[in-house]
């Protein structure tokens, strides 16, 4: 089911899914997880509370969250437990006490039990805001009250949701085959004409807005309700005022402006979001991490990727993996680190010579458990079996160690038999990969995970 929703972010109105956070102050404090393809819940000291079990999940809100399971859609409390029951192809957060849902088809409203407060009857919808939604119907939008009935005849190209008591609205075509972007009022009235070739809804009292030039270069400024700059377009990229300041790029630095205009952090960073809680992500150099309104850095540059903060915790990538970490930088949450699956480079080395070289390996599960084949590059192989408490170790730390057997089968071609050897041995389990050194001596092996 297309799913195509409004919001005026780049060049041009650009449609997105209508999930929409909720205005509703709330406590957050469980987040979802992705593990081995299932989606469950943690709480922010990193605990499993929900276990993995949706092939989808939302973040919670306004004390429910949608999951699904299969091509079907429902929502949970937060003890895990089924509120509404999976019934619905598409499904979008709680808003006002409604969610939007989508069944075969067409767009309606349910309350918390799952009851329909507006049978599906539209092409596409969005989650309430300020008491009214945007639905579109034969291929314009506008707005619908609780019980469904138009306060805002559809006429718009897109719409939307209502910020600060104004919409932004889509006119028309303009240079660029894109709506002109306006706003109105909960009447409909237009309050700032459409002039707009990039716009964001108002926050903060300020709303910002741009118009390209003759070879669509754009300059984004901020303007008042009543459509004045109160910052005269100067900037490459911006994003909305949170928490007294915006992010905004000149030249090819980000920054932060106050609303006033003026540098309260001077451009500096490759990229940078919006604060949060009193933090905000940037990124240095292929590295993100996090500074105070001070610019001063809070968490330094060391992550692959860093999203705001919401609640305590803030969603991370490191090395290919996702997951969470502290206002302390700190990693709370991180999938489980298994080492099966294929290595490439495996360097191991003893004084003896015996199981020495550079190689491939591949560790793979089978009915019997988990078995590695290490192949040198020349072709000799060796068969070994990895041990157990290695196979899901969950790295709170940049590295967990473990101690352990490793036993493996090497081929005597004097004597053309196998003979098996196990030696203890230290693990050092890392997110690039598996470094192991023997007890008995110096000799280490590393295996690096391969990306996939």
């Amino acid at each position: 089911m297309r799913r195509v929703c409004m919001t005026m972010i780049c060049i041009a109105l650009v449609s997105l899914s209508c999930s929409k956070k909720s205005k509703v102050e709330e406590p957050i404090d469980l987040f979802k997880v992705n593990q081995y393809g299932k989606y469950g819940y943690i709480d922010k000291t990193g605990k499993m509370v929900i276990n993995p079990q949706f092939d989808s999940a939302s973040d919670f809100s306004e004390g429910l969250a949608e999951v699904s399971i299969g091509d079907k859609h429902g929502y949970i409390n937060r003890a895990g437990k089924y509120v509404i029951n999976p019934q619905f192809d598409t499904a979008l957060k709680f808003s006002e006490g409604v969610a939007c849902v989508e069944l075969g088809g067409k767009w309606g409203f349910v309350d918390k039990t799952g009851k329909y407060v507006v049978n599906p009857q539209f092409d596409e919808a969005r989650g309430f805001s300020e008491g009214l939604a945007g639905v579109e119907m034969g291929g314009k939008w506008g707005f619908v009250d609780k019980k469904g009935k138009l306060v805002i005849n559809p006429q718009f190209e897109g719409a939307d949701d209502f910020s600060e008591g104004a919409a932004l609205v889509g006119f028309g075509s303009g240079r660029y085959g894109s709506p002109q972007l306006g706003y109105v009022d909960k009447t409909g009235k237009m309050i700032i004409n459409p002039q707009f070739d990039v716009a964001q809804s108002f926050s903060e009292g300020l709303a910002m807005v741009g118009i390209a030039g003759k070879r669509g270069e754009m300059q984004l400024g901020f303007i008042d309700r009543a459509g004045k700059y109160v910052i005269n377009p100067q900037f490459r990229a911006a994003e909305s005022f949170k928490e007294g300041l915006a992010a905004m790029q000149v030249g090819e630095k980000w920054g932060f402006v106050d609303k006033a205009g003026k540098y309260a952090i001077n451009p500096q960073f490759d990229l940078a979001t919006s604060f949060s809680r009193g933090l905000a992500a940037v990124k240095v150099s292929d590295k993100w991490g996090y500074i105070d309104r001070n610019g001063k850095y809070a968490i330094n540059p060391w992550l692959d990727y860093a999203a705001p903060f919401t609640g305590d915790l803030a969603l991370v990538n490191i090395s290919g993996d996702t997951g969470y970490v502290n206002r302390a930088g700190r990693e709370v949450w991180m999938p489980p680190v298994s080492i099966a699956g294929e290595y490439s480079d495996l360097t191991l080395s003893e004084e003896s010579g015996d199981f020495t070289g550079v190689g491939t390996c591949m560790i793979t599960k089978g009915d019997d458990g988990y078995s590695g084949l290490f192949r040198q590059h020349e072709g000799t192989e060796y068969f070994f079996y990895p041990p157990e408490p290695l196979l899901n170790i969950q790295v709170s730390e940049p590295d967990s160690s473990i101690s352990f057997e490793v036993l493996w089968h090497e081929y005597d071609y004097s004597t053309g038999q196998q003979v098996t050897k196990m030696r203890v041995a230290h693990a050092k389990v890392r997110r690039e990969g598996l470094r192991i050194s023997w007890a008995e001596g110096g000799d280490e092996l590393y295996l690096p995970r391969k990306k996939q």
